[in-house]
């Protein structure tokens, strides 16, 4: 039951300036941490609440030579696929107890300076606004690296979901050997995906994937060919750096590898459980780096706001409210929605190589 507070005319007057603040502290070059979704997916309004993701099917054909008063053979279209859905709402929630508001209050009783006043009632703005912030991050890099968004009991607390983007079964690949055994050949399998982005007419300018699996193409027998004829050398008895590796295949074929580190902590029961969201042992290979939308609408309370709330919004919909509750005891709740989702588009420009298993 959400209940009058004492603190309502802080929270009316400090909620839009602090979130503006954060707002701010998670955008721009030097925002800490750096999130990958912004660098992959562009926002993009749904008025509805829902996505489409349209794929054109398109390949480049050459023109015909007709004699003059011939009439030009008709070609196909290109052919358009989709994946459409419902955006599924995002929300987190941290409070202020009875201690901790009794702690307030005498602060404000004993007439503490209002920036530690406003520090301690709006110490949770930031924690709800990230943690919007690490699921779009955990939903973009599931997305990337699978093809799929899988959001099951065990990590999420709530409402489970699947999203399957349809990567073409033509653009995914698997090893002549699993990456790790004996003899495998990393480069010759990065390459069997590069060629044929290359005869799809776009090739393949980056490839990416887990530190792991950029360690195994590091120590990787053609990796070493590959350096050591980049130097004018019959071979190198050493595995090359990144740095040297990704030197010689942007000379040689115009791509460069690049790790994915990233982790995100959700906490279920209590309970933290950090994962990693990049699926393991797979490679993906981007013509370039715009993959999709972060397709976001409004949480409908913020067309139907609620009495005794307080809100403020954030960039891509996302909305911050705090509220007094007396049930069933005593709190101060800041908490966060957003209607919103990674959306993967273009999928026939995206190529995948899972190390893991041979082909069937």
């Amino acid at each position: 039951m959400i209940a009058p507070s004492e603190f309502n005319a802080i929270a009316a007057r400090g909620l839009g300036p602090v979130t503006l603040a954060v707002t701010n502290k998670y955008n721009g070059e030097n925002a800490q941490p750096a999130y990958y979704f912004r660098r992959f997916f562009t926002p993009k309004y749904s008025f509805d609440g829902t996505y489409n993701a349209l794929t054109i099917y398109n390949r480049r054909i050459v023109a015909d030579i007709v004699s003059l008063d011939s009439s030009l053979p008709l070609k196909s279209r290109a052919s358009v696929g989709s994946a459409k859905g419902e955006l599924p709402k995002i929300g987190t929630e941290r409070a202020l107890n009875e201690s901790e508001l009794k702690q307030l209050r005498l602060m404000v009783a004993a007439g503490s300076d209002e920036l530690t006043i406003m520090r301690t009632f709006f110490q949770d703005v930031d924690n709800v606004y990230s943690g919007v912030l690490e699921q779009w991050e955990n939903l973009a890099l599931q997305a990337i690296s699978s093809g799929i968004i899988l959001v099951d009991d065990t990590t999420n607390v709530g409402s489970g979901i699947r999203v399957d983007f349809g990567y073409l079964p033509a653009n995914m690949f698997n090893p002549t050997i699993v990456w790790g055994q004996a003899n495998y050949t990393a480069i010759a399998d990065l390459l069997v995906a590069y060629d044929k982005s290359v005869v799809d007419g776009t090739p393949i300018r980056r490839f990416l994937m887990r530190r792991a699996q950029l360690a195994q193409v590091l120590a990787s027998g053609d990796a070493r060919n590959l350096f050591a004829n980049s130097q004018g050398l019959a071979s190198v008895s050493f595995n090359p750096t990144g740095d040297q590796l990704n030197a010689a295949l942007l000379s040689t074929y115009g791509f460069e590898l690049e790790a994915i580190e990233r982790s995100v902590t959700f906490e279920k029961n209590g309970t933290p459980i950090t994962v990693n969201p990049w699926a393991a042992g797979q490679v993906i290979g981007l013509t370039n780096d715009q993959v999709g939308s972060l397709v976001w609408s409004d949480v409908e309370e913020s067309n139907a706001p609620v009495g005794g709330v307080n809100y403020s919004s954030g960039e891509n919909g996302i909305l911050i409210k705090q509220y007094r509750l007396v049930r069933p005891s005593l709190k101060q709740v800041t908490a966060s929605e957003a209607v919103s989702m990674p959306v993967i588009s273009g999928v026939n420009s995206i190529y995948k190589l899972d190390t893991t298993t041979l082909a069937v």
